[in-house]
């Protein structure tokens, strides 16, 4: 069981935080947005009970995982942005299986994120880095760290392994 993105906003209307207390809700590039609980139960298939999985994992790993799982082959060229978390989900590895992760807000003046770990760099959509988080003590993203002097470095870093990707079509002039 899980969602494709977080809550939706008009549930704080009815007196529900359906967005955990993350900041925002269903498709904005803060966590509220895009943050959701995945709950799987298989105790045939050697899913310990209880066990929890903290790492970051998009939805899009699902292919991967089940694909995995089942012993099919991925073709050529279909699910390019899925990692599978089989062994993680077996209990197999304590390790992440995925240490970076591309977000993206829908409409055409959505904005982009880049995690890594558990920073979060923010860009507009013209790629220009707005916004940086560190999510482990910052969850609720309250303290934005892009003008801090000693997160250049990281800022720098990060936005470059983006623009790495090659994200044609993502990055535009903004309207």
């Amino acid at each position: 069981f899980t969602s494709d993105n977080g809550g939706l906003g008009v549930s704080d209307k009815l007196g529900h935080d359906a967005s955990g207390g993350f900041r925002s809700n269903k498709g904005s590039i803060h966590e509220g947005g895009h943050r959701v609980p995945m709950i799987i139960r298989w105790p045939k298939g050697g899913v310990p009970q209880g066990a929890t999985y903290a790492d970051l994992t998009g939805i899009q790993d699902l292919y991967r995982t089940l694909a995995d799982i089942a012993g099919v082959d991925v073709p050529d060229g279909q699910a390019l942005d899925s990692i599978s978390f089989k062994k993680q989900l077996l209990g197999q590895s304590t390790g992440p299986h995925r240490i970076h992760q591309m977000t993206q807000t829908t409409g055409d003046n959505g904005d982009l994120a880049w995690r890594e770990n558990e920073w979060k760099l923010i860009m507009e959509i013209d790629g220009r880095p707005r916004e940086l988080y560190n999510l482990t003590g910052d969850p609720f993203e309250q303290n934005n760290l892009i003008a801090h002097p000693d997160q250049r470095e990281r800022i720098g870093r990060m936005h470059k392994d983006f623009l790495a990707l090659n994200p044609k079509g993502l990055i535009r002039k903004k309207k």
